[in-house]
């Protein structure tokens, strides 16, 4: 809990072999976000972009983070064009997990059907539950249905996405 209170590079100091370094110092930044440290949390993230010197499959945490800093700005609109381009770097990167994290965030920021459209297609090119979760949830959000969100909620809690499950709920 210490170094994370430190200054971003204090956090992950360590020795980088593999090339981790931005993407732990992006999920710092989420984290910072969530708690609502919106200044630690664009440090981190200007840290995160600034080490990283070519791209990779772990951008997409970039993009999230970015989406946790409007947040907690209260800038929903610019978080929706955050959760875009993330959706968009996905889709580019042929990774729909990530791209219906992204799709399920902007819908959630502001509910559209062609972004729950997108969330149903999305269920067709993986096996994974939490995606089909996530579509339940945002045909739920899109259509006003308080039931089909609470059961979005209970599929969410019981694969342990506690804080999605919550936020369902919460609809």
């Amino acid at each position: 809990a210490g170094a994370a209170r430190g200054a971003p590079a204090d956090a992950v100091a360590e020795r980088d072999l593999l090339g981790y370094r931005p993407w732990a110092l992006s999920g710092l930044a989420r984290s910072r976000a969530l708690c609502g440290e919106e200044a630690a949390a664009v440090a981190a993230l200007e840290e995160a972009r600034r080490t990283q010197g070519t791209g990779r499959h772990f951008d997409f945490s970039h993009h999230m983070a970015e989406v946790q800093i409007h947040r907690a700005g209260g800038r929903s609109a610019a978080a929706a064009e955050a959760a875009r381009a993330g959706a968009a770097w996905a889709r580019a990167a042929g990774m729909p997990v990530e791209e219906a994290q992204a799709v399920h965030t902007e819908v959630c920021l502001a509910p559209s059907p062609h972004g729950a459209a997108r969330l149903a297609e999305l269920t067709g090119h993986t096996d994974s539950d939490l995606v089909a979760a996530l579509a339940a949830h945002a045909g739920a959000l899109v259509s006003g249905d308080a039931d089909a969100a609470l059961e979005a909620s209970a599929r969410l809690a019981g694969m342990g996405a506690c804080r999605l499950a919550a936020d369902a709920a919460a609809d």
